[in-house]
């Protein structure tokens, strides 16, 4: 299962996700939903385990947001993310124990050294991002926060299609290191 936007040069067979769709398991596994939250990609999507958990994979960080500028269409992009994040996100109840795609560094592990951390602590913790309330100042403090863009990017994403291929350990390679994935490097304070 892939979202579309983000999939469809992939060269491999798959199925489409929708947004809001759920998906049960056998044997009272958990109910999951997926939530199309486009921004860091156009489909980009999260999970709602139960309820409870949010796998937000680049769209909310425990330091930060996902960074929207890496497939180079910064404005339009940050216009999709502000609306994610004012839409889906912010409405999200407090409560949901949200568990990101990447880390910053090791002070965002939990006492249990897991990286996770309740919404409502997120929205507080980046107050200097949930706070703005209108897209151009959104789409402003995008701009002023840009990296550079990492030179793995262009790989990862011809490998994530299909359209490149990759060992084991050079898959590792790609995905270790910071998070190049968020908008902001520091704490939004």
């Amino acid at each position: 299962m892939a979202p579309e936007p983000d999939f469809s040069v992939a060269r491999f067979p798959y199925s489409k996700v929708g947004d809001n769709e759920v998906f049960t398991f056998s044997s009272g596994g958990p109910e999951v939903k997926a939530v199309h939250t486009p921004g860091h990609t156009p489909g980009s999507t999260s999970y709602i385990v139960d309820g409870r958990f949010l796998i937000s994979g680049d769209t909310v960080f425990i330091v930060s947001i996902g960074r929207p500028d890496l497939g180079g269409m910064v404005e339009e992009w940050s216009k999709m993310l502000f609306r994610t994040m004012t839409r889906k996100i912010i409405p999200m109840n407090d409560d949901i124990n949200v568990l990101p795609g990447h880390y910053i560094d090791w002070s965002e592990a939990d006492d249990r050294l897991a990286f996770s951390a309740p919404l409502g602590k997120i929205k507080s913790t980046n107050e200097g991002i949930y706070g703005i309330e209108n897209e151009k100042d959104f789409v402003d403090f995008i701009k002023e926060n840009m990296r550079t863009q990492p030179e793995e990017y262009a790989t990862i994403r011809e490998i994530n299609a299909g359209l490149k291929q990759a060992d084991e350990e050079e898959q590792d390679v790609l995905d270790l290191g910071k998070n190049e994935c968020a908008a902001s490097a520091q704490s939004p304070h």
